[in-house]
């Protein structure tokens, strides 16, 4: 199979993906940053794939221990290379496994990022490339892909997932049934445009605040380059805040 070599992080990673097979872009990126750990946490990485969101929060955060987890054995070794091509200071492991029975214990996580297929099977034509189909179409409904996320994560952890734009409804439904402390960060693709094309949903296990809609992040600037603050996270590695708004021009 042929393969590319690709910076991510303005070169701070560089990461093997397969030419025509599945290829990450800006989501694992803005997901690893999205997720608000610290050095010594144990995160998951649900739907690993080549390890891109692994590696950027490691890159990001030193000493946090995050484990991949995937089904696809191709995928999951090439983000074994990826891990031994960038050397972070962070430990990092992969495992064999699928949602919604991981040979892990529950209650095991401190913080759970995932990124998963974002097209419900039956709703879009299938890619006729196997690793493509396996990314984008689910194979385990949405819903029994976050209940065993949320199965797995300790009290006050928190799950957070990048998703599409128009699958908002179906997250918060397959969350609704695990309390509140929920907060939704919309990736506007341009100024003045009213679709979020991407959103990024974090919610913290136990948490009972009121569901938060924030101004989240344009991504492009009106001349199709990135704003600052999306060159901040999808160059400088940098993180995206649950604090503060930053729709931008």
């Amino acid at each position: 199979m042929t393969v590319t070599i690709d910076d991510f992080l303005g070169g701070a990673l560089h990461i093997e993906q397969a030419k025509n097979g599945y290829r990450a872009g800006l989501d694992p990126v803005f997901l690893a940053a999205a997720c608000p750990c610290s050095a010594g946490d144990l995160v998951l990485d649900l739907g690993c794939g080549h390890g891109v969101a692994a590696l950027c929060l490691a890159s990001r955060v030193s000493g946090v221990h995050a484990v991949g987890v995937d089904d696809d054995l191709d995928q999951l070794t090439r983000g074994v290379r990826n891990a031994a091509r960038n050397p972070v200071a962070a430990k990092l492991s992969w495992l064999a496994g699928r949602a919604p029975d991981l040979p892990l214990p529950a209650g095991h996580f401190d913080h759970i990022i995932t990124n998963p297929p974002f097209l419900a099977a039956g709703t879009a034509r299938a890619s006729d490339n196997p690793a493509k189909r396996r990314a984008t179409i689910e194979s385990i409904p949405l819903a029994a892909w976050l209940a065993c996320a949320w199965r797995h994560l300790k009290p006050g952890g928190s799950l957070t997932i990048i998703h599409r734009g128009d699958r908002l409804f179906d997250v918060i439904s397959a969350l609704a049934n695990h309390g509140r402390g929920t907060a939704i960060f919309p990736l506007w693709p341009a100024s003045g445009t009213s679709v979020a094309e991407r959103v990024i949903v974090k919610a913290v296990k136990g948490n009972k605040a009121p569901m938060a809609l924030l101004q989240g992040m344009v991504v492009h600037t009106d001349q199709g380059g990135f704003t600052p603050s999306a060159q901040a996270v999808l160059r400088g590695g940098g993180a995206v805040s649950w604090r503060s708004s930053d729709k931008e021009k």
